[in-house]
């Protein structure tokens, strides 16, 4: 008998010999233990983080969720709006002040930074609102009993400007609304703080294939069952790297390594850098983004035989108030970026 593997190794014996049996039962349940043990408890180091997540409270998971909940369903109970399809929330009692966007029409918005927060209070349709919450409480409550609540706080809070950043460097011509950006920055935290404390967690793999699959699901849910529109990447990208960047730099490290801190200096000094580059980016008038870099702030659905030949409705844009008043002369009529894009694109385009 070896026992130099997990579990004993007999020598083969006839199917009738009731040891034999014994034995290979002996060998296929020891593997299935230590299978189990591999993926729900793999072995640890010094420490392992499962123990210390209910070190503390998660106050602000459970207010924060619970206020963007409740003021949803307060402003959707008193307004007559259509709920799925209008922003309920904040928006409800300030209409037009509090969403994320950096221009109506031609009118400047980028000095309203305000809204790179406040934005986070309104949501389109219960869908959208229950799944953000949902979010908070499931991600939250191991992240805030590890880390604490100030570092939840900030991780979150941090996370939802980012996201509104990276949203108006992407597509700086649509308004957004949600917490969304939070919720992603949560979700960039668990991974960071997952490969970081990778020897002190006990349940490390069936960690990560959650995290995998939470990924894909939004992804899979965002691309199938939501219009180019509907769904702000750009937010959710912005506050998942930010998750990401904050835990490298201020999260709770159960062992430091001697290069921790050079990764850490590197990595605080690109998070600076990318966010002094994406305040200046949003200031640029006329607004431009990442998928179109093209400046404009107007632009509408025109129908006019004499300047383009046809009796079809074109897509123009413009930037200056000359452009504007020459196509306003026109049949005019709004119409979504998106689907401009989708019918062909832009007939006429101002140039800068």
């Amino acid at each position: 008998r070896s026992i130099e593997s997990e579990f004993f190794i007999e020598r083969p014996r006839s199917p009738s010999d009731p040891a034999g049996q014994r034995a290979e039962t002996r060998a296929s349940s020891s593997t299935e233990e230590s299978f189990h043990h591999w993926f729900f408890k793999a072995r640890t180091s010094q420490y392992t983080q499962e123990h210390l997540m209910l070190q503390h409270r998660p106050w602000f998971t459970l207010s924060w969720s619970c206020l963007v909940g409740l003021l949803w369903a307060v402003a959707a109970f008193c307004s007559d709006v259509d709920t799925e399809s209008s922003k309920v929330g904040l928006e409800s009692v300030f209409p037009d002040k509090t969403d994320l966007r950096i221009h109506t029409e031609c009118q400047d918005h980028s000095l309203e930074i305000w809204r790179w927060w406040l934005y986070q209070f309104s949501h389109v349709g219960l869908s959208h609102v229950a799944t953000n919450c949902a979010l908070l409480v499931i991600l939250g409550i191991p992240l805030e009993g590890f880390h604490g609540t100030p570092k939840a706080v900030a991780a979150f809070q941090v996370g939802v400007v980012a996201a509104a950043m990276s949203s108006l460097f992407v597509d700086p011509h649509t308004a957004v609304v949600g917490m969304s950006g939070g919720c992603y920055s949560f979700l960039g935290v668990h991974l960071a703080d997952l490969l970081i404390n990778w020897r002190q967690r006990r349940y490390r793999w069936a960690t990560l294939l959650v995290l995998l699959f939470l990924n894909l699901w939004d992804l899979v849910v965002g691309v199938a069952f939501s219009s180019d529109d509907s769904v702000a990447y750009g937010a959710h990208f912005g506050g998942y790297l930010a998750g990401i960047c904050i835990c490298r730099n201020f999260g709770r490290h159960l062992v430091n390594y001697g290069a921790s801190r050079i990764w850490k200096i590197a990595a605080l000094g690109l998070t600076l850098l990318c966010a002094v580059f994406l305040g200046v980016w949003s200031q640029l008038w006329p607004p431009r983004g990442l998928t179109d870099l093209v400046p404009w702030c107007w632009h509408r659905q025109v129908f006019s035989f004499d300047r383009f030949g046809d009796y079809n409705w074109h897509c123009v844009r413009c930037y200056s108030q000359i452009c504007i008043q020459q196509w306003s002369a026109f049949q005019t009529y709004p119409i979504a970026v998106s689907t401009c894009s989708q019918l062909g694109g832009w007939s006429s385009t101002e140039l800068v």
